[in-house]
């Protein structure tokens, strides 16, 4: 920037009288930056709100159906030989279980190497029952240690060890998978060709009864035997009693994470600038969760525990909920997941705000809108600065020429008075 000296003749500090006069002129502008800082702060807090929203809206949706609100565990008399666990796909539950054998992989060994032992260049295959065959292509001369690595490198479903004894190197193959196919032939568990492998344990499935009925698995981990339940069997016993039954802190802690995404959602709504959007966004989300009724035991948040404080923000009597819990969980969960439940009317008074017509997308349109006028309205009052400024500088300027060109004709008169007169006067 060229640097620029002002009253040089004059004497006025020029400099100065323009900046304050375009200061002046800034005024306006200032005024804007002010409205668009304020806009700016409302598209914030807008984005925040829907934010707000999509949390509470996904709380909300993770209890909208039985599955999603009821969480169980599983429970065992004997939890060295049998574990239970169970989804959201259970039911309250008991059942007397025994274990009367635990499935085991096939293995496989070979014939025992000298050590130093090469190969010949052969097609090695492994296939493990319900797997696709795996071929491996051993080279010419490769060792023991080599083929045990190209097995463990391969996709096959195994484990590959080197056993050594005092007459030599053995490779050992486990299946990774425990079993059989269920009824098929046992021996098909494992099939290794191509190397001289002999069988060293059979792969054996696990056998189980539940309330006395038989269940095979080729699995230690049975899923299949009661829906939503899966039992680890560890050990052989017999008259296990195993059980499930809601879990209470689960469910507790889904409810708690919707009651502090609705109240995080208020304190969103209440940060809005627009007073009659504040008011109508709180009656709004207010109505879907303290107006809702259902019929059954349980009509409504507040006849399970969870109520609309003095503030309008949800409050959770841990207690109470506990107590209606035990008393009928399935009543429970339909104040929340039913058809015309807390979620269902919830989610929808949500996805009214939210949704890609919605009405916060349309209150931050707006609000970019103003921002984008007010822009262009900073811009060209910019440029009109900017020749306004120019313009006093060329005057300024003009002056500056104008008053040096008068004392130079003044000089120059001063010079043809005789010094004569200059002196008597």
């Amino acid at each position: 920037m060229a640097v620029q000296f002002g009253g040089l003749v004059s004497g006025l500090n020029t400099n100065q009288m323009i900046s304050q006069l375009v200061a002046i002129e800034r005024q306006p502008i200032n005024k804007l930056n002010t409205t668009k800082r304020t806009v700016e702060s409302d598209i914030r807090r807008v984005g925040e709100m829907s934010t707000r929203l999509k949390a509470l809206e996904s709380a909300a949706k993770e209890l909208g159906t039985l599955e999603g609100f009821m969480s169980f565990k599983g429970s065992s008399t004997n939890e060295e030989a049998v574990r239970v666990s169970a989804d959201s796909g259970a039911t309250e539950s008991s059942f007397d279980v025994g274990v009367s054998r635990l499935a085991k992989p096939a293995r496989m060994r070979s014939d025992a190497f000298a050590e130093g032992h090469t190969f010949s260049a052969t097609t090695m295959n492994v296939e493990v029952f319900g797997e696709d065959d795996v071929e491996l292509n051993i080279p010419d001369g490769a060792s023991l240690t080599e083929v045990r690595d190209m097995i463990r490198a391969s996709s096959a479903e195994v484990d590959a060890t080197i056993i050594n004894t005092p007459d030599g190197a053995h490779l050992s193959i486990t299946s990774k998978k425990t079993g059989h196919t269920p009824g098929g032939d046992p021996a098909s568990a494992l099939t290794v060709s191509g190397l001289n492998m002999t069988s060293v344990q059979t792969a054996q499935n696990a056998l189980m009864t539940v309330d006395g009925v038989s269940v095979e698995s080729s699995s230690n981990t049975v899923s299949t035997a009661v829906e939503g339940v899966t039992f680890e069997l560890l050990g052989e016993a017999e008259g296990v009693r195993a059980g499930v039954a809601p879990d209470r802190e689960a469910i507790l802690e889904k409810v708690k994470t919707f009651v502090e995404a609705y109240n995080s959602t208020v304190d969103a709504i209440r940060s809005q600038s627009n007073g009659g959007n504040r008011r109508r966004f709180e009656a709004d989300l207010s109505e879907a969760v303290t107006q809702t009724a259902i019929d059954g035991p349980f009509v409504n948040l507040r006849s399970v525990g969870i109520s609309s404080g003095a503030t309008g923000k949800l409050e959770l009597d841990e207690t109470e909920f506990f107590d209606r819990l035990e008393e009928n969980s399935a009543a429970l969960a339909e104040v929340f997941s039913s058809q015309g439940g807390v979620a269902a009317k919830l989610t929808a008074q949500v996805q009214r705000y939210t949704g890609g017509s919605g009405i916060l997308s349309g209150i931050e349109d707006s609000l970019k809108s103003q921002s984008d006028t007010i822009d262009s309205q900073i811009e060209r009052k910019e440029r009109s600065i900017e020749t306004f400024e120019s313009r006093l500088r060329r005057q300024f300027s003009t002056l500056e020429q104008l008053l040096s060109s008068l004392n130079d004709q003044s000089a120059s008169f001063a010079s043809l008075v005789p010094p004569s007169y200059q002196s008597n006067r």
